[in-house]
């Protein structure tokens, strides 16, 4: 007799997408902010979630063939942005680039043996980075099965995303206290070090919050 074949959920993909987001938002904590432990710790995955549900809306709106590329792509994308930022922390001080400014890039490049340094003085985290994006070529297949998100359930992931979305600015327009706090961050002009630091890697790409 035939061995069934397992039959994954369609949750488990949003599931994959929201451990890899904040997978990759600690690791980046963990490399370039100041203080691991601190409000920031709570904000980013509240305003990590949205983003899931997002990339999950998008990979599963296709056909699997088209879903697992849009997957690939997004998983390589947002694993080059997070290196690409721990990299150029290291050359330039614990400074950030921002989505807007990089054409700028290319001046990393003067600086090529500091950027090679920084590669390998951070080359634990940065194969971490990767890991998710190999875990889906290796096993996406085998645990991930085709899924294909009906247009009622369209509205609901998207309605989710943005309910958690409002619910994350919510609670940040109430920490209101000390001078750099969420609410002064979020409402005033502040620097990229510290938008990072309390939103996460989402802010230093320049993606409104």
């Amino acid at each position: 007799m035939a061995r069934k074949k397992a039959v994954a959920k369609p949750w488990q993909l949003l599931l994959f997408w929201t451990v890899v987001l904040l997978w990759m938002e600690l690791i980046f904590r963990l490399v370039t902010a100041d203080r691991f432990f601190g409000i920031g710790l709570l904000l980013t995955p509240l305003f990590t979630l949205p983003t899931a549900l997002v990339f999950y809306l998008i990979g599963t709106s296709v056909n699997q063939k088209v879903g697992r590329i849009i997957n690939i792509v997004l998983l390589a994308s947002t694993a080059l942005l997070f290196s690409a930022q721990i990299v150029y922390a290291g050359v330039f001080e614990g400074n950030f680039f921002m989505l807007y400014s990089i054409q700028k890039m290319g001046q990393v490049m003067q600086f090529w043996k500091d950027t090679l340094l920084s590669i390998w003085r951070n080359l634990f985290y940065l194969i971490l980075m990767w890991l998710p994006l190999a875990f889906y070529c290796l096993f996406g297949r085998r645990v991930f099965a085709p899924y294909r998100t009906p247009w009622k359930a369209k509205g609901v992931v998207a309605g989710a995303a943005v309910a958690v979305h409002l619910v994350a600015v919510l609670f940040t327009l109430l920490l209101s206290a000390g001078v750099e706090s969420p609410k002064k961050l979020y409402t005033k002009s502040a620097t990229i070090n510290a938008s990072a630091a309390t939103y996460g890697a989402k802010s230093v790409f320049a993606i409104p919050v």
